[in-house]
């Protein structure tokens, strides 16, 4: 468990697949005193209260096209019985309903945090099919818990960057591309050391996001900006700003997110003093003292 890197004014929810529908970490987390939303299977064994016999969820949750059906007090699993409360929502275009076990007290609530998940489907097919790792060579060999440590924050920030890329072309590909003009003078050149910025620095910040598209059912036609990097299929943030930074003509949307970043982390990151500096060179990078 990773709760205790948790800021203590943080509630954490933890949402889940079908692979985490256990009874075993369904108690486990309820001992801890964590709330869940996790979906479980249609053959899975439920009891909708204390009254009624175990039936699969597909039958005890059973609810029509568009509808959705609250079961609080209810438990999982035909032997090991965990009091959880049941949700099942069915949109009109979903093949089939999802059933929910969550210790959420609001249907709403755990409905939406649910649909949040589904919202990182591109982001794991992103994950696993190596968009970043596999851009070089399918090999890794790492023989120190520390390269792993470097390893994976080097790729959370590959992924956070190429992310804000991707942002920034929905935004401004659609459009006409901004004519040359001379190179914006940097941060050092406009302000002073110490200096905070003035508002309006951060009001050319990462565009927002497009609208979010359903994961079911008919999918948009891609635009046409978006067919030159996908033939079919709509592309993840991640996976369009790297298609974005392999491109020679679009370098100018690159200069703007990245002039964007140097005046945001230049004037929020403290520098580092000497005494921190050494500490981090003896135990971040030991083999290179």
């Amino acid at each position: 468990m990773l709760t205790h890197l948790v800021s203590p004014a943080v509630r954490p929810v933890f949402v889940g697949d079908r692979g985490f529908a256990r009874a075993q970490l369904f108690r486990a987390l309820q001992a801890q005193g964590h709330d869940f939303v996790i979906r479980i299977d249609a053959d899975t064994h439920v009891q909708v209260n204390s009254f009624a016999l175990p039936a699969p969820a597909a039958t005890a949750l059973a609810c029509a096209p568009g509808a959705r059906r609250w079961q609080p007090h209810g438990t999982y699993g035909a032997d090991a019985r965990v009091p959880v409360h049941l949700l099942a929502v069915h949109d009109p275009d979903q093949a089939e309903p999802w059933f929910l076990a969550t210790t959420l007290a609001s249907a709403e609530a755990a409905e939406q945090l649910y649909r949040w998940r589904m919202r990182l489907e591109c982001s794991n097919r992103d994950w696993k099919t190596g968009v970043l790792l596999r851009e070089g060579d399918d090999h890794h060999a790492l023989t120190n818990p520390l390269h792993l440590h470097r390893l994976l924050l080097a790729l959370a920030a590959a992924q956070w960057g190429c992310a804000l890329v991707g942002l920034q072309a929905w935004h401004d590909l659609p459009t006409t591309p901004p004519a040359p003009t001379a190179p914006a003078p940097t941060l050092l050149e406009t302000l002073p050391p110490g200096a905070a910025p003035p508002p309006a620095v951060f009001a050319h910040g990462p565009a927002a996001p497009p609208p979010v598209l359903p994961h079911r059912g008919p999918t948009p036609a891609l635009p046409p900006w978006l067919r030159r990097f996908a033939t079919r299929g709509w592309l993840s943030y991640v996976r369009l700003g790297l298609e974005v930074l392999r491109a020679p003509d679009l370098r100018w949307l690159v200069r703007r997110v990245v002039r964007w970043l140097g005046h945001y982390l230049w004037t929020t990151t403290p520098l580092w003093r000497p005494w921190q500096r050494r500490y981090r060179q003896l135990h971040w990078w030991p083999d290179a003292a």
